[in-house]
């Protein structure tokens, strides 16, 4: 193992931005003014920058550890203004710096299971802040470490933190599904004094359930034998930019673009049939064929009926302030949804014509939306799933990321799905009760989601390129494949088994086995 040089101890000093040789108390301060600073779930929100504070996250955590038992031989020197300098630039390898320093004449344990059961003596002493100090290290170490989350979310409801509690909840039940196959009941208790004990994976602590207040639940997915792969059919191209939206009218597959186009693809032949110059980037569309109507919304938040067959634009709406990021035709085609990025819900009457209720969600944009008989789902980047009808919110649940941009409706099983930026899919019921929650992808967004109801089926795709069909009787994966090594946009299905992806500027069309 590398010595600890005094180079090294000069890098420690600068990582927490302190003067040398710097006092232990103020070595904790500043760590922890930092760990705020810096910690991953600040980024949640941003995937760009999320990478960056993971790193910078660990090498503060390294710094931190030999500092606050360090004890300083010489004078303090006179003091640097770190803070206020430029970015100064530090080994992007934290494998650089010691993983075990010596305290006090013993060796400390800096594994993933050694900061957790520290964790564990901190929490019995009641020094909360320390043992999710201790946790953070120990998922910056194995950030699948679903014991440590399970611990976290405790500590969290303790000091009254609602969000993180129900955050780390969720990742705990997912990577402990994902690494055994089981499942772990939800923290009741509010006590910080409550000694915490990890349950065995094994033999999980037995779940009282009442079958009058809480609807049966699924099986976890299981490892089954996976069926033929999808067979490739098509590939239409012609768009010239990012493809948001499909959906299939019968015998023809409609795709809407970044481009400022609507394009009508014949589904046998891969043939284009017709297309729509929107004029703007277009962001959603719904379509009836019914009403021989098509609906598009796009980035300037305008809304545009046309014509289906006749391709020609009827009527031309200002609805939105931003973003068009949803548009749903009611059962009875008398009317349709639409959702932006400025927060916005509303309704349409198009015959006669007239605006019937407008619901503002305040400072907050709407990312996805569904309707299920004369109920509107929605969610948006306050981590919140909301049912409206009439014009009211009738219930509000807290999701577990502030990213859950991707929605499918079941009409027939009277079901909701939405999947977050962590790969994790919840089910609802059309009263907003939560069904089912499962890991559909280890790691990275769910970028779309679409119900084959005549099978019974859901298929997730990853960002990227990845395709996951899930039996939703009993939970088994029916089949996987990768579409392509591009991230996907956006999917469509047909109940005959045809699935439509789109990477960018391309669309697929492939047949279920």
């Amino acid at each position: 193992m590398k010595d600890v040089t005094d180079r090294d101890i000069e890098n420690f000093y600068k990582t927490l931005e302190l003067p040398l040789n710097s006092s232990q108390s103020e070595v904790k301060a500043a760590y922890r003014s930092l760990a705020r600073k810096y910690h991953p779930d600040r980024c949640s929100q941003d995937p760009v920058n999320l990478k960056a504070s993971e790193e910078q996250f660990k090498i503060i955590n390294t710094a931190y550890e030999f500092l606050k038992t360090h004890k300083p031989t010489t004078p303090k020197a006179a003091p640097k203004e770190y803070r206020n300098s430029v970015h100064i630039q530090f080994p992007s390898n934290p494998t650089n710096f010691p993983t075990k320093v010596h305290r006090k004449g013993t060796q400390a344990d800096q594994s993933p299971s050694g900061y957790f059961y520290e964790a564990r003596r901190l929490k019995a002493l009641g020094d909360l802040e320390e043992a999710i100090m201790a946790l953070d290290n120990a998922i910056a170490l194995k950030d699948d470490y679903y014991l440590a989350y399970e611990l976290r979310s405790e500590i969290y409801l303790a000091l009254g933190n609602d969000f993180g509690y129900r955050l780390d909840l969720r990742r705990g039940k997912h990577f402990r599904w994902k690494q055994t196959g089981k499942d772990r009941p939800p923290v009741t208790s509010k006590s910080s004094k409550e000694k915490y004990s990890s349950p065995s994976p094994q033999k999980p602590p037995a779940v009282k359930v009442t079958v009058e207040t809480k609807p049966p639940e699924p099986r976890p997915p299981q490892s089954k034998p996976l069926q033929k792969q999808a067979k490739d059919l098509h590939t239409f191209v012609g768009h010239v930019d990012t493809i948001s939206q499909m959906l299939f009218v019968n015998g023809s597959l409609i795709s809407a673009s970044h481009d400022g186009s609507v394009r009508i693809w014949n589904v046998e032949t891969g043939a284009l049939q017709g297309y729509f110059m929107v004029g703007a980037e277009v962001t959603a569309i719904a379509a009836s064929a019914k009403s021989n109507l098509l609906i598009t919304g796009d980035r300037r938040g305008q809304i545009k009926m046309w014509n289906l067959q006749q391709q020609k634009l009827i009527r031309s709406l200002p609805l939105h302030t931003n973003a068009v990021t949803g548009i749903h035709i009611s059962p009875n085609g008398n009317g349709f949804t639409t959702t932006g990025e400025d927060g916005v819900v509303k309704m349409f009457q198009i015959q006669p014509a007239s605006l019937l209720y407008s619901l503002q969600f305040p400072n907050f944009p709407i990312f996805s939306s569904g309707i299920l008989d004369d109920r509107i789902f929605t969610t948006s980047a306050d981590s919140k799933l909301r049912l409206i009808a009439k014009g009211k919110i009738r219930r509000e649940e807290l999701l577990s990321s502030p990213l859950c941009k991707s929605m499918a409706v079941n009409p027939a099983r009277k079901w909701i799905a939405i999947g977050d930026d962590r790969g994790s899919v919840d089910c609802f019921d059309i009263n907003g009760n939560l069904l089912k929650n499962f890991a559909a992808f280890s790691q990275g967004a769910i970028q779309s989601m679409s119900f084959i109801t005549s099978n019974d089926q859901l298929v997730v795709a990853g960002e990227k390129g990845a395709i996951k069909v899930w039996d939703i009787k009993n939970w088994d994966l029916v089949t996987e494949w990768n579409n392509s090594e591009h991230p996907v946009t956006t999917i469509a299905v047909h109940n005959d088994g045809k699935i439509a992806i789109a990477d960018q500027q391309t669309i697929r069309l492939w047949q279920l086995p």
